[in-house]
């Protein structure tokens, strides 16, 4: 790993019933879109999903 760059990492814990979930989020510093436009691709990729099944 290349220490001239700073990594942030963020952690996220969510409780869904009993279970306690950590995710880890990390953002590259070369992205080229945001988040919002990132979002949005993802849900259009899932809804397009779910019409074709």
């Amino acid at each position: 790993m290349n220490e001239d760059k700073m990594i942030t990492e963020q952690r996220i814990a969510r409780k869904i019933g009993g279970i306690t979930y950590l995710v880890g989020v990390h953002f590259s510093e070369g992205a080229t879109e945001t988040v919002g436009e990132k979002l949005k691709r993802m849900m259009k990729t899932e809804c397009e999903g779910a019409k074709s099944v």
